[in-house]
């Protein structure tokens, strides 16, 4: 009988590793710790990948290079300028391109997560598109060329993951 209840906890283990394991390696594949998501441990953009390459070191038209030192500035920016200090008809364009469409989905891609970037407040890689468009918005940059620049971000961040 022993012998019996032996062989009935080995798949129940297995169920067990399997629940427990699989979160974990969900967690590691999707967190933004990942290289193969654009980042490295240190939370710095990963440039390696050769989709990348060209457009990395690249200096975008608003003087911020498409590197670990612009993200950076843009993580800033997003610390240091208050949305309400921006007049209204902006505050409105920096809702709107934070949020999702009327279908539901969000209006910048963020394949780290499948939330909105407005729903990411911790994420590193929300923070600094946060960051990129409360700048721009404050340059007098309309909405359409802003959300090209966040996709040039996007590109950079997550190769292969964002067209």
């Amino acid at each position: 009988m022993n012998e019996k209840s032996n062989k009935s906890a080995k798949p129940w283990i297995s169920t067990v590793l399997l629940v427990v394991a699989a979160p974990l390696i969900l967690f590691n594949l999707f967190s933004t710790a990942n290289p193969v998501l654009g980042f490295t441990a240190d939370n710095k953009v990963n440039v390696t990948n050769a989709t990348t390459q060209a457009a990395a070191g690249t200096m975008t038209s608003y003087g911020i290079p498409l590197d670990n030192s612009g993200y950076q500035t843009l993580l800033g920016y997003d610390r240091s300028i208050d949305p309400g200090s921006l007049p209204a008809e902006k505050q409105a364009i920096l809702k709107k391109l934070l949020g999702r469409d009327a279908a539901g989905k969000p209006i910048i891609p963020h394949p780290c997560c499948p939330a909105a970037i407005s729903e990411c407040a911790p994420c590193g890689h929300g923070g600094a598109i946060r960051g990129m468009i409360k700048y721009l918005l404050q340059q007098g940059w309309n909405e359409q060329d802003i959300l090209s620049e966040a996709m040039v971000w996007d590109r950079l961040f997550f190769p292969g993951k964002v067209k």
